[in-house]
């Protein structure tokens, strides 16, 4: 073998020994990491109204801090993906927001209580903008809940 031979192979085999520490040096590192995150697991449970036991359809079930939600079906029933660390917010129009710890649970049912106060007058706009009726600056109608639900007959003169 001459010299470039050699220096070749003494490269090939510096480069060899690089590569795999570097490799190693990356999965150990991944194991590591993994091993510190807690597994996910499904959440699920019923959301009822603490007045009349019925369940509540379209409560936003969320996790804090994270970009995960999900909303009861028609049951009241949810599911979401969840760590022990994880807290779940529930919140529903005209009702408190409740904030539950996850820990070793599987199964967490929620009774949602009615929130104190009663809501404002709100106008909706032609854009869905919504602003409080006395900040308009423009005529505002108001049609009540009766008149919508209000039938009619018909006149076929």
């Amino acid at each position: 073998m001459n010299v470039q031979t050699k220096n070749f192979a003494k490269q090939c085999k510096t480069i060899f020994l690089v590569t795999l520490t570097a490799f190693a040096f990356l999965f150990f590192n991944q194991a590591k990491a993994n091993s510190n995150h807690l597994p996910e697991r499904i959440i699920s449970g019923n959301v009822t109204d603490s007045a009349s036991g019925q369940p509540l359809t379209l409560v936003s079930v969320t996790i804090k801090g994270k970009k995960v939600a999900t909303t009861t079906n028609q049951q009241g029933m949810y599911s979401i993906s969840a760590d022990d660390n994880d807290v779940l917010i529930f919140s529903y129009v005209g009702y408190k927001n409740q904030s539950v710890n996850v820990g070793s649970e599987t199964t967490i049912d929620v009774v949602m209580k009615p929130a104190e106060g009663t809501l404002h007058d709100v106008v909706v706009t032609a854009l869905g903008i919504t602003k409080q009726k006395r900040s308009v600056g423009y005529s505002v109608s108001e049609v009540k809940g009766s008149t919508l639900t209000e039938v009619r007959t018909n006149s076929f003169v």
